[in-house]
């Protein structure tokens, strides 16, 4: 069906593409850990003056009667994951997209193994 060389090719785009979108994935879950214990440590920095005077979307005011109801540690570690998952697929679709547009294809993969993006020092 397919050469040896065109198999190579398949495995090592697949490979890559797969390696990609799991470290968008532990990155996007970090970020949503991250974020959830940087926000308890504002939260319980704030007075609660200011929290009462703070104008809350209904969005945040549904997601903070969520957590209200919040008993345990493994429950909020199990929203932050879903939190996380969810925003994964959002990325995850996101590059479907753009691959499906032709943004995003083998040559700009390949570029990307060779790209560095170090920050460049004066000497």
């Amino acid at each position: 069906m397919f050469s040896q060389s065109e198999q190579k090719n398949y495995y090592f785009f697949f490979s890559s593409f797969y390696c990609f979108f799991f470290v968008l994935l532990v990155f996007s879950e970090l970020i949503c850990i991250f974020a959830a214990e940087s926000k308890q440590n504002k939260r319980n920095k704030m007075e609660a003056s200011t929290l009462q005077s703070t104008p809350f979307t209904p969005f945040q005011i549904e997601m903070l009667e969520l957590v209200a109801k919040v008993n345990s540690e493994r429950e909020m570690t199990d929203i932050r994951r879903l939190l996380g998952q969810y925003f994964a697929k959002r990325a995850e679709d996101a590059i479907d997209q753009l691959w499906d547009e032709g943004v995003l294809n083998d040559s700009v993969i390949e570029g990307w193994k060779n790209e560095h993006m170090r920050t460049p020092y004066k000497q």
